[in-house]
């Protein structure tokens, strides 16, 4: 299989269900720019919800402040880099 990456894509969200929980995947890097994509998608959530930060590069603060905000709703992270879940004030996984 070969994959094409576009030097210009800052990041990818992808949605769907695993289960009864909603998974929303997250790839590339989370900055000012994409958080307003990242809080339409989980606008659109009424279910239990896993956030996939496995594919997860780079997070500016607006990016980790999103993603708390996220949690602080009930969200549940699986896949966060040691960095990015020190920055989430969690312990790595």
């Amino acid at each position: 299989m070969e994959l094409a990456v576009s030097v210009n894509m800052k990041i990818r969200i992808d949605c769907h269900f695993n289960g009864q929980k909603k998974v929303i995947s997250i790839a590339g890097r989370l900055t000012e720019t994409a958080v307003g994509q990242l809080q339409e998608a989980f606008d659109q959530i009424e279910s239990s919800l896993v956030v996939d930060l496995s594919n997860l590069v780079y997070a500016d603060n607006e990016g980790i402040d999103i993603l708390r905000a996220i949690i602080d709703k009930g969200a549940q992270v699986i896949g966060a880099s040691p960095f990015i879940a020190l920055l989430l004030g969690g312990a790595p996984e």
